[in-house]
């Protein structure tokens, strides 16, 4: 099975995509703990490049209970890896509605 560090990939049934990155569960080994894994690919162009590293700096500064949290980066020759605290809810639970 696929592995960043002592994270490993949980399975390859979900995973989601975006403009820039592609994320998959993981699972801590040592701990149990499931992760999220935010695989990115590394660019050539300057402004995505750019992006990303805002994102990082963002994300290693920020500790609040409202954000997820960045656990561990890996890089490599083509890819950055972001290990993030997993959040899992459904979407309907998040809204509120009001009756006027």
């Amino acid at each position: 099975m696929p592995s960043c560090g002592v994270f490993v990939f949980a399975c390859d049934l979900w995973r989601a995509s975006g403009a820039f990155s592609e994320v998959k569960r993981g699972v801590n080994r040592t701990t149990g703990e499931e992760v999220a894994i935010k695989i990115m690919t590394k660019s050539k162009d300057n402004r995505k490049m750019e992006i990303i590293e805002i994102e990082i700096e963002v994300l290693k500064r920020v500790n609040h209970p409202n954000v997820i949290k960045l656990y561990e980066i890996f890089d490599n020759r083509n890819d950055i890896a972001l290990v993030l605290q997993l959040y899992v809810r459904c979407l309907a639970s998040l809204i509120v509605v009001v009756r006027l």
